[in-house]
């Protein structure tokens, strides 16, 4: 096979395999591609109500606070991979470099998947606390929670919507977050339940014929995956549609690169890319379900 001929059949192999992977994991994250050395990201932290104003009378104004401690700073990591294809393999193998890189496609992208789900997983510090905790401070006294430790069931759902529809900033400004919808991210294990809770018509918890089931009116959508089952099979988490404080940083994109070399003959499909994850600076938009 000509070199020009390997590099078509390894590209188009390589993006039919990344497309075989869920990429269900983009949903909850905020995915950048700025192309910075590091990316910074201010809290934002957002305003206590607009005060009212007479239209004549200056207009008080605040600095923005941006400073380090009001940031949180990703950094990319870099990720290769390169197989090298003997002459002889390619002649007595059909498609083995359409078949090597339609592989390297579905690491690639399970990788992504695998950063992301741990990242969520982790429960990454912010500002003043982890991700998920109960005594995230507001500025003017006092806390708030976006944590519990109850297993996940209908009741556990329903009280982390109130926690969203009370969600107070740290300004002290009670956003209610449930107008755009959610994402339930749970772990194989928990599929049969989360569905049950968003999808069923009907409340099978009281056992009220007819009584309708709330908790399926909040626009749910369940992202299941298995890569969370082998972090913990027993966690899971409400993520608002409206914001979320994950962020998955694609510094480079994977770039496949098919050459041969001189001295072997060899075949050599490489891929590389680097990201960065991370959480915050606030945990405004998540609600997670820490049972283990």
């Amino acid at each position: 096979m000509a070199l020009t001929n390997s590099k078509q059949t390894a590209v188009e192999a390589f993006f039919e395999g990344a497309a075989m992977i869920s990429d269900d994991w983009r949903k909850f994250v905020n995915f950048r591609t700025d192309n910075v050395a590091a990316l910074k990201l201010a809290a934002m932290s957002g305003l206590g109500d607009v005060p009212s104003w007479n239209g004549t009378a200056d207009l008080g104004s605040t600095a923005v606070s941006v400073d380090d401690h009001n940031q949180t700073s990703l950094s990319a990591s870099q990720y290769a991979y390169q197989c090298r294809i003997s002459r002889i393999d390619q002649a007595d193998i059909p498609n083995l470099v359409a078949d090597a890189s339609r592989k390297i496609g579905m690491s690639i992208a399970s990788t992504y998947a695998s950063l992301a789900y741990t990242l969520l997983n982790s429960n990454p510090a912010v500002l003043s606390a982890d991700m998920f905790a109960t005594d995230h401070p507001l500025v003017g006294g006092g806390t708030r929670s976006n944590r519990t430790d109850s297993a996940l069931d209908r009741t556990a759902f329903k009280a982390a919507i109130q926690a969203f529809r009370k969600w107070t900033n740290a300004q002290g400004q009670i956003q209610d977050l449930t107008e755009a919808g959610f994402y339930l991210v749970v772990p194989a294990e928990l599929e049969e339940t989360a569905k049950m809770i968003v999808s069923s018509p009907y409340n099978v918890v009281s056992n009220v014929q007819g009584e309708a089931n709330i908790s399926g009116t909040y626009n749910t959508e369940v992202i299941v995956s298995g890569k969370l089952s082998s972090l913990d099979a027993n966690n899971w988490y409400l993520v608002s549609k409206a914001q979320t404080p994950f962020h998955f940083w694609e510094r480079l994109a994977p770039e496949i690169r098919i050459t041969e070399d001189p001295d072997t003959l060899h075949t050599k499909i490489t891929c590389d890319f680097a990201v960065g994850t991370g959480g915050g600076p606030e945990p405004d938009g998540v609600y997670g379900g820490l049972v283990s």
